[in-house]
């Protein structure tokens, strides 16, 4: 019944967003076609969203492919006018011929998803080794997990090589809690949500922001899954929480890197004294931004401006970049960029040689974005960007095509309704995980087998012990 409502109420909004978009693009007085190239992307974002909640009506689909499309809506349409001025002095050529790239690659990934594909049964149960008989007992499993996370933060007794397969226990660990909390009537969910908030906190002091943003993303699936609803309440909150942290981002890592003491009371008063205003922080001076960008003359406050602006708008203006110099100045790279996906799936324990992923410093100094000095400033490479820089148009259109297919399979396998199964919330975790396309393609899901095998193994021995040793 509420998917229904979606559907009823939301096709409307698509058309006031629009109809705002449209004049807020006449108001940038941008030519006739980028308007309508620009609004038409928008409006199969859109045109995506209301066919995955039609297809969802009777099925329980994670949300993989609405992410994706969440990704693309707010990364290239809605932050189109954030960077007025870089596409003003942009040739109209090259910025239609962005708008008509980003068409074809959202069409085709629309195309790939929703190919018919039974190859893995819909709606599963998951594996019965990764399930157990009451849900209490798997939640054993997530206070496990975050308690050694806890005792990590303050006595560092994990090998930091380590944290790329301990790291998605945490999320494992919050995604088993939520669903405690959204689903089951408990008071002990009082003490779940207090575990959630002070391992937020903890992350925050290590200067992760991208770990409240994926914990959120988690939230919102488990409750739109259970609830078939949007958490419209918690949503507000997280923009309320994350831009109050976002005005004082540089500042607090800049202080947060000067500290010796590693440990999360010193850290934790650095956050304080920010907020209460205690102490003048050391504002960064120190932004250096490219001639590729910048063509007039800035103050310190309004590169600082302008560079938060680039940091949101960053998919879009470097798809226009690498547009306006591929293949005119730089040739087409031939699938140069793919190359290093088969070194991910070789363990780095097994191969201490391998070559580092540095694709994102190789490419902003080939095109002339970084200096060509600079070994260690990573400008991302989007997944849609690359495609394009490789093979061109028939790039975008094929392997956009593949990614939407490989989506519907990751949708159609690690879609488990049954949340006593492990595997629902190993699920969760990956949706949320790989639904930023802002890196390149061996970034976002290349290192993701191994932990995904380490997740399925470790909570198959946990769950083995549970169901044979505790009641």
């Amino acid at each position: 019944m509420k998917i229904l409502i979606y559907q009823k109420y939301l096709p409307i909004a698509y058309l006031i967003f629009l109809i705002f978009i449209f004049f807020n693009r006449i108001y940038l007085e941008e030519s006739n076609i980028s308007i309508f190239l620009s609004v038409l992307f928008i409006a199969l974002c859109f045109f995506s969203f209301q066919l995955f909640l039609i297809e969802n009506e009777k099925k329980n689909y994670l949300p993989f492919f609405p992410l994706i499309i969440f990704y693309f809506l707010i990364t290239y349409g809605f932050s189109f006018e954030l960077i007025e001025g870089f596409i003003q002095n942009k040739s109209e050529k090259v910025i239609n011929k962005t708008f008509i790239i980003l068409n074809l690659g959202i069409i085709f990934l629309n195309l790939g998803y929703f190919t018919n594909i039974k190859i893995f049964k819909m709606n599963r149960s998951g594996f019965k080794y990764l399930e157990v008989k009451k849900y209490n007992q798997i939640v054993l499993i997530a206070m496990f997990f975050l308690s050694i996370n806890f005792l990590n933060k303050f006595f560092n007794f994990i090998p930091p090589n380590l944290n790329q397969i301990i790291f998605p226990l945490i999320f494992i660990g919050c995604s088993i809690l939520f669903y405690s909390i959204i689903k089951i009537k408990d008071f002990k969910n009082y003490l779940y949500f207090i575990v959630i908030l002070l391992t937020v906190f903890l992350e925050i002091l290590s200067s992760s922001y991208v770990f409240p943003a994926t914990l959120v993303t988690i939230y919102f699936v488990i409750y739109f899954n259970v609830k078939r609803k949007i958490p419209v309440v918690t949503i507000l909150l997280f923009i309320i929480f994350f831009f109050t942290l976002h005005l004082h981002k540089n500042d607090l890592r800049k202080n947060l890197i000067k500290i010796t003491n590693d440990h999360p009371f010193e850290r934790s008063k650095v956050i304080f004294n920010l907020y209460s205003n205690k102490i003048n922080f050391e504002k960064d001076k120190d932004i250096i931004l490219e001639d590729i960008y910048f063509e007039s003359t800035f103050t310190e406050e309004s590169k600082r401006k302008e560079l938060n602006y680039w940091r949101l708008a960053h998919s879009f203006s470097s798809l226009v970049i690498l547009i306006e110099k591929t293949p005119s100045e730089i040739d087409y790279l031939n699938g140069e960029t793919y190359k290093i996906l088969y070194a991910k799936f070789i363990p780095r324990i097994l191969w201490p040689s391998k070559p580092n992923d540095d694709l994102a410093n190789k490419i902003g100094r080939k095109y002339k974005v970084l200096s060509k000095n600079d070994f260690t400033t990573s400008w991302n490479l989007p997944i849609l960007n690359e495609a394009y820089i490789n093979y061109g148009f028939l790039g975008v259109t094929l392997i956009m095509f593949i990614l939407g297919f490989l989506v519907r399979l990751f949708t159609n396998f690690f879609s488990v309704t049954n949340y006593n199964n492990a595997e629902s919330h190993i699920g969760v975790y990956l949706c949320c995980s790989t639904f930023f396309w802002e890196p390149h393609l061996s970034l976002v899901y290349g290192g993701k087998y191994y932990p995904i095998l380490f997740l399925y193994f470790t909570m198959a021995v946990l769950i083995f012990f549970l169901n044979r040793f505790i009641k």
